[in-house]
């Protein structure tokens, strides 16, 4: 960019200075005006400029302090200021486009320094000469520009003599085009060393370029001398369309616009349609002249712009983000990392970072989809009223499980969603190089096959492909999903997956966290539901006396989803409660969703148009999660309840009964359709909260064999286990008992894996302290110990290698002989835990308090300390190489001195 600046500037100076040039150079300069004038130049040009205009787009702020306008400079006068930025856009389109203002700054600042340095250097009479010669310009114009190239060497010659830095410009040299099409290799025309094409080549390649954008639209195209065939059959209608393409870098030149006229005049076939496309302006005289011959005149952009039109889902996406509830009560989410709203984050990454991919993580009802739904509305409202240039579109990942592949996803989103008719892969690709999308995937932890990890990994790439030349994507989760280290260090920090190896598009990804909703954010939501609650006689105050008296309800009510079922289940739950009681309140996750089941199976009962008992439905309901997450499916089609009902209400036959059922499961308010006869549950806790249930029933049974087949599910969540303990806090006596069978039945030492994992994760939730139940000497690689309590206990000689420790409590424990390789400690509390010579290479400690731990030759290469709060540990003789600890506060650590590879800000 700067080389190209700096010749079209002393190709300008060259017909201003003329051989007047001369004589200045060949004056004796000095030793110190010869520094001045390098320093000028390496300090104003190298510096200043071309790191800048290396950006493409400048930053204003830089040059504001610094940008000041001579009008009496000798050289570049207000006027051929103008004329040099002129001539600089006519150009340089893509910049004329952009047009930022920061640029003409930097012209501006540009032009100044020439002035500066020529001022350092000629002498007032030399000036005088120079301002005669430039008054007398227009006179002398046609034999200076004869000697345009003559001069141009000569200054250029006679600056590197004085300022012996070569490296700073170079000269203007010409060059063959290389040819586009048939010219390719035999065109012999000259071009400037910075061009690939003469103008006649670049028609022709604009030429091409337009044929390529009619052609993926589904036309047929037919090239013809000067222009090409578009043709179009459906059914009865043939539709031919005449296509010229009008290149300029400004105003289509007048040969050209008669060019196209002549070939109109002289077609002897009949076209249903003329179509000029092009990239400059048209004057009106010329618009006038090919409009009375039929012609339609369509610029480059707006051509693009139809190849898929994405207004009609825009619109859609705003109506229905207005019409839901979540615009009336929408909670400002906050990044964890930064404490300022996610919102500014995104907005950061989409118009500031160089990385393509954002991952927000946060668990289950901390408003992930809310936020890409506000988002999705956030950035529709920008595009459409053009104060954005990104066109935000919104996938739920969920629906994979209906796709033969990502690509088939996208078309049926195209199709449906978006309404684009003869939408394809070919078409998006094409918008993609050309427009800026930001692709929202919600819920990667909800695709198909969740347990599977080289299914994972390539559901992971297809959704990486799509982030291409401008496009971004954002994608949430939850972050125990990845509950193996190496699967998160694959997919997410260092997932550099090239899927154009010609246009180095590699994926680099930025992530945070949710945070919880803190006490004005809770305060604000509930003040949003003021009329709702005051049409059921609820004094908002009230209900936050409750919340904030209620130590459950209080944590509870920091997350968004579980906030808005306190809101509609409290008012009925302070009535059920006896006066002398209300003092007693205690209300977890699994009894607030009881709740408020209860109370919509009611509401619905006392509509008088249920068939369905209230039990039976519930009880159905139970069923049917529990068989979806045998299935490892989300959704159900239609087509399959009334099997499903046939099954479970074995004692129905007649076909209308089961049809009538059907209608009533289907209707029931904790399912609901997308639209194409799938029916999912309104929020996935729902049907992660009916599993838990229908598995504390199997294990309230008391029978050891029942008890393995309750545990006999592929892979029980995290999430499914804490419903479990919820339940089992209300179930008096039985929470003991149930503890004491699953050990029993770990300590046989026959059982099969994926019982042994599961009753590890259901009894990492629910014991008070899980070091008993940890065994020395035995593999728990890949185990969930999330959530845990695990203290006051030495482990001996097990391996934990590519376990979850996912915001767990560790205290007083003491490691021998031990495995931590990849294993993940996200949000762990450790506390006086002895790491003394243990192998945590590659681990994550982000987001983590880290307090009175020793890791005295202990190995923590290549792990994540991100975020964290680390204090009074000893790290002797610990090698820390390729320690990733991104604002982690160190405070007050001990022999940090001996550490290999130490962070420079440890203390």
């Amino acid at each position: 960019m700067v080389t190209e600046l700096v010749g079209v500037a002393y190709n300008m100076v060259s017909p201003i200075v003329g051989d007047e040039i001369e004589n200045i150079y060949n004056k004796k300069i000095i030793k110190s005006k010869k520094r001045r004038v390098e320093d000028s130049i390496e300090t104003y040009i190298e510096k200043h400029i071309k790191e800048e205009f290396k950006k493409d787009i400048v930053k204003e702020s830089l040059f504001k302090e610094h940008y000041q306008l001579d009008k009496t400079s000798c050289m570049y006068s207000e006027e051929d200021k103008k004329e040099f930025l002129t001539n600089f856009y006519r150009e340089h389109k893509e910049l004329a486009i952009m047009h930022d203002e920061s640029i003409d700054n930097s012209i501006y600042y540009y032009l100044e320094s020439v002035n500066k340095v020529l001022n350092d250097i000629l002498s007032e009479e030399s000036k005088i000469i120079i301002n005669v010669v430039k008054q007398e310009n227009e006179k002398i114009s046609k034999n200076i520009i004869n000697n345009i190239d003559e001069n141009t060497n000569t200054i250029l010659s006679k600056l590197d003599e004085i300022k012996d830095i070569t490296h700073i410009h170079r000269k203007i040299n010409s060059k063959k085009c290389i040819g586009f099409g048939r010219r390719r290799g035999i065109c012999e025309n000259e071009v400037r060393e910075t061009d690939t094409y003469c103008r006649a080549c670049a028609k022709l390649d604009y030429l091409n370029k337009i044929m390529e954008l009619y052609s993926i639209q589904g036309y047929k195209v037919e090239a013809n001398d000067s222009y090409f065939i578009a043709s179009y059959k459906t059914g009865v209608l043939d539709i031919r369309i005449m296509v010229f393409a009008a290149f300029s870098m400004n105003y289509i030149p007048r040969e050209d616009i008669f060019e196209i006229i002549e070939a109109i005049n002289g077609i002897k076939e009949k076209f249903d349609y003329i179509h000029v496309i092009l990239n400059g302006k048209v004057s009106v005289e010329h618009s006038q002249m090919l409009d009375k011959l039929g012609a339609k005149i369509i610029s480059e952009n707006k051509l693009i712009d139809g190849v898929m039109d994405f207004s009609y889902y825009l619109d859609n996406a705003i109506n229905e983000y207005k019409d839901s509830s979540i615009y009336k009560h929408y909670i400002e989410l906050v990044d964890e990392s930064t404490d300022d709203p996610l919102r500014y984050s995104i907005k950061d990454f989409l118009n500031e970072y160089d990385e393509n991919a954002f991952f927000i993580l946060g668990d289950y009802g901390c408003g992930k989809t809310s936020f890409m739904l506000n988002t999705l509305f956030t950035l529709a409202e920008e595009y459409l009223n053009k104060n954005g240039e990104y066109i935000p579109l919104f996938i739920q990942l969920r629906d994979y499980t209906k796709a033969i592949n990502f690509d088939n996803l996208f078309l049926d989103f195209l199709a449906r969603k978006c309404k684009i008719k003869n939408a394809s892969m070919e078409s998006f690709d094409y918008m993609q190089k050309h427009k800026k999308f930001v692709i929202l995937f919600d819920g990667f932890d909800e695709v198909a096959k969740r347990v599977n990890y080289d299914v994972k990994y390539e559901i992971f790439k297809e959704i990486c492909k799509y982030a291409v030349g401008n496009t971004k994507i954002i994608i949430t989760s939850r972050p125990n999903y990845f509950q193996e280290k190496k699967e998160y260090k694959a997919l997410i920090e260092n997932a550099h997956l090239q899927f154009e190896p010609q246009n180095n598009n590699d994926i680099s990804f930025i992530e945070t966290y949710i945070a919880e909703l803190k006490h004005n954010q809770v305060i604000k939501y509930i003040d949003s539901y003021k009329e709702e609650l005051k049409s059921k006689n609820v004094d908002v105050k009230d209900i936050k006396r409750i919340i904030r008296d209620t130590h459950d309800l209080t944590d509870l009510a920091k997350r968004p989803f579980l906030l808005s079922i306190i809101l509609q289940t409290l008012p009925q739950i302070v009535a059920d409660i006896p006066m002398d009681r209300k003092s007693d309140i205690k209300i977890n996750a699994a009894s607030l969703y009881k709740r408020y089941i209860d109370l919509w199976l009611d509401r619905e009962n006392s509509k008088g148009k249920t068939l369905i008992k209230k039990s039976d439905k519930l009880h159905f309901c139970e069923y049917l999660s529990y068989q979806m997450y045998k299935k490892d499916v989300l959704s159900l089609h239609f087509s399959e309840i009334p099997k499903e009902i046939k099954t479970y209400f074995n004692n129905l036959t007649n076909f209308e009964e089961i049809d009538y059922f059907s209608h009533d499961i289907q209707s029931c308010s904790f399912l609901n359709s997308d639209g194409d006869g799938y029916f999912k549950f309104i929020h996935k806790s729902f049907m992660e909260y009916f599993v838990a249930f229908m598995i504390v029933e199997k294990l309230k049974d008391n029978d050891l064999q029942v008890v393995k087949n309750a545990l006999c599910v592929p892979n029980i969540s995290t999430e499914i286990s804490l419903f479990i303990k919820d339940m089992l806090e209300e179930t008096i006596g039985k929470k003991e008992k149930i503890i004491s069978l699953i050990k029993d039945m770990l300590n046989e030492g026959t059982v099969e894996p994926v019982i042994k994992n599961n009753a590890i994760t259901v009894l990492s939730k629910i014991e008070n302290n899980i070091g008993e139940t940890i065994q020395d000497y035995e593999d728990y690689s890949g185990m969930d110990f999330s959530h845990s309590l695990l203290k006051d206990v030495k482990i001996c000689g097990v391996d934990f290698s590519g376990s979850s420790f996912y915001d767990a409590h560790i205290e007083n424990v003491v490691f021998e002989d031990c495995n931590f390789s990849g294993v993940f400690f996200e949000r762990a509390y450790l506390k006086n835990v002895d790491f003394t010579n243990q192998i945590l290479a590659e681990s994550i400690l982000s987001y983590s308090n880290i307090l009175n731990c020793h890791f005295s030759y202990s190995c923590l290469i290549d792990v994540q300390m991100k975020y964290s709060f680390v204090e009074r540990n000893d790290f002797y003789m610990c090698d820390m190489s390729g320690i990733n600890c991104y604002d982690t506060a160190f405070k007050n650590n001990l022999n940090c001195e001996t550490i290999y590879g130490a962070p420079y800000d440890i203390e």
